[in-house]
């Protein structure tokens, strides 16, 4: 099971960042931001391997999340991955 910051959104951020101070922004003037999109990936294969048991509603609010287009949530036989922003 991994939780963490999508990487693909932080990298999109960056490159505002960087758009805004080849423009003459002063980085230093610049807002800090903090990530805003997430994923949860849990790898059933795995899970089941070592003996560990994923309670069934967060299978099920991945199912959701993965079937949900604008959250670009994947499901595959062996893995389940949610996308979701943090408001």
């Amino acid at each position: 099971m991994a939780y963490g910051p999508d990487l693909p959104d932080l990298f999109r951020q960056l490159a505002d960042y960087v758009d805004r101070i080849l423009k003459g922004s002063s980085p230093g003037d610049l807002p800090i931001q903090r990530p805003t999109r997430f994923v949860l990936i849990v790898n059933l294969k795995t899970t089941k391997a070592i003996g560990l048991t994923v309670p069934q509603t967060v299978i099920e609010v991945l199912k959701m999340l993965a079937n949900d287009e604008p959250l670009a949530g994947k499901q595959r036989d062996d893995a389940l991955t949610g996308e979701w922003r943090d408001h």
